[in-house]
């Protein structure tokens, strides 16, 4: 008895409640404590730990160091783990030389059995993932700047190309020579 007027004094309710499940405190006894008694009932009628708000408050210094280490750590993993899934489908995907046959089969070994997958795929094809990035980054970049060079090609604001294209309409009769000189008095001030 004396355990169990100790652990009512300090209103310990966890601590009474695990020595009920340990067997240290016969429940009959613990339930006609002070203060103790939903614990106990609960206890004695094997649901377990109480689940009152005063025993699942969690503060931060109740929190060691090292379970914050160990918190991140799993959060970095998953998020590494995230980002890897997500390159190995973009490199599916990205592979011009496998066939739909090819990619469905990778994406669904990927997609059902997650670490398996991405495993055997690093394994069998993981060498040349950078080279196909960097293909297709250079694709895009070759696109992109072609269609840069067709544009500027296309748009010729500069004077000499004005006074060129002014010429031509004079060579092929479309304006006098009159028209030609007040053009091209207006392309050359302004």
């Amino acid at each position: 008895m004396d355990v169990l007027q100790a652990l009512a004094d300090e209103r310990d309710h966890q601590a009474l409640t695990d020595a009920v499940h340990t067997g240290r405190v016969p429940a009959e006894a613990a339930y006609h404590v002070k203060g103790a008694g939903d614990d106990c009932r609960a206890a004695r009628h094997g649901k377990g730990r109480s689940t009152t708000m005063s025993n699942n408050l969690h503060l931060a210094y109740d929190y060691p160091l090292l379970g914050a280490f160990w918190t991140m750590m799993w959060i970095f993993l998953w998020i590494l783990w995230i980002v890897l899934v997500f390159r190995v489908i973009g490199d599916v995907f990205r592979d011009d030389s496998l066939s739909g046959w090819g990619k469905t089969g990778w994406t669904f070994f990927v997609m059902i059995l997650p670490f398996l997958g991405i495993f055997v795929y690093l394994i069998a094809r993981g060498r040349d993932m950078g080279k196909r990035e960097q293909q297709s980054a250079r694709a895009r970049q070759e696109s992109l700047d072609a269609y840069i060079r067709g544009t500027a090609a296309s748009t010729g604001t500069g004077r000499a190309d004005e006074l060129v294209k002014l010429s031509e309409l004079k060579n092929k009769g479309d304006i006098t020579e009159a028209e030609f000189q007040h053009a091209k008095q207006k392309v050359l001030t302004s």
